[in-house]
């Protein structure tokens, strides 16, 4: 399972959607659209502030990579 794919299913797992996930982040849907569809990976601290929002390590978006 790929990096976007991991952000979606702990974002659906709290059943938010990708806007009220990008509210809580502060960024466009469209910007957290285009990590969870692997067009583009969020950097490190950016990664930082999605586990943190979603209750994960970090860690649990490299597991099985």
């Amino acid at each position: 399972m790929d990096l976007g794919s991991r952000i979606r299913l702990y974002r659906s797992s709290r059943r938010l959607s990708q806007r009220e996930l990008a509210g809580r982040l502060k960024m466009a849907p469209s910007q957290l659209s285009r990590y969870e569809s692997g067009h583009t990976e969020p950097g490190l601290r950016v990664l930082e502030r999605i586990a943190r929002t979603l209750g994960v390590p970090v860690s649990e978006f490299f597991v099985g990579r």
